[in-house]
């Protein structure tokens, strides 16, 4: 009768024991999970907040008068038709470029990810990023002086 109840003993312990463990284990796997999801949310964000700020750069100090406007891209003229700076938009891979074409080179850089509108019309430009977040920007705002 003794060795019985020691038996019986030794099993429930055995069987809280591993629901201890089981239970332990699983807040641990749900606690990185949400730690995943979260940095991964928080890398997304920072990547889209600095493309706003190339976009920014680009359209405020280095984009001069927009000479042509295509579907996908705004284009500001140098000089000469071979020598320009324009940012494009590739519906494609949901991304936009920033490119230059000097005299003797032409570069592309990657500048915005996960977009999916990209508008210009009438001076503004708006670009949406994860079909939730908006940049408009408007390229020829008039100046107050004060007023």
């Amino acid at each position: 009768m003794k060795k019985g109840f020691l038996l019986l003993e030794s099993v429930f312990e055995l069987f809280i024991i591993s629901l201890i463990i089981l239970t332990v284990l699983a807040t641990f796997a749900r606690t990185v999970f949400v730690l995943n999801q979260n940095i991964n949310e928080m890398i997304e964000r920072n990547l889209m907040i600095n493309s706003m700020i190339i976009i920014i750069n680009t359209v405020e100090f280095e984009l001069g008068d927009i000479t042509t406007t295509y579907k996908d891209s705004i284009r500001c003229n140098y000089g000469h038709e071979w020598k320009y700076l324009s940012i494009e938009y590739s519906a494609y891979y949901d991304k936009i470029y920033r490119k230059k074409r000097n005299m003797y080179d032409i570069g592309k850089t990657y500048i915005g990810n996960n977009v999916t509108d990209f508008i210009y019309d009438n001076n503004i430009l708006q670009i949406e990023f994860h079909n939730e977040y908006r940049l408009i920007l408007n390229k020829y705002r008039e100046e107050n002086n004060g007023k």
